[in-house]
């Protein structure tokens, strides 16, 4: 997975997720984790931003 988070886009990663399978709990992970790597947070970001619109 992080090849695939590091290496393509934010939002193309959360298009491989389905939304139905998107914990609603992601948020305080990016914000509890401060050394979590950038584009694991952009990733989880997009996914959170891409479940709170529909998609």
């Amino acid at each position: 997975m992080k090849q695939i988070t590091k290496n393509v886009s934010p939002d193309m990663v959360s298009g491989m997720v389905p939304i139905d399978r998107i914990p609603p709990d992601l948020l305080p992970v990016v914000n509890a984790w401060p050394d979590l790597p950038e584009h694991l947070k952009q990733a989880i970001l997009t996914l959170v931003n891409a479940a709170e619109n529909g998609r």
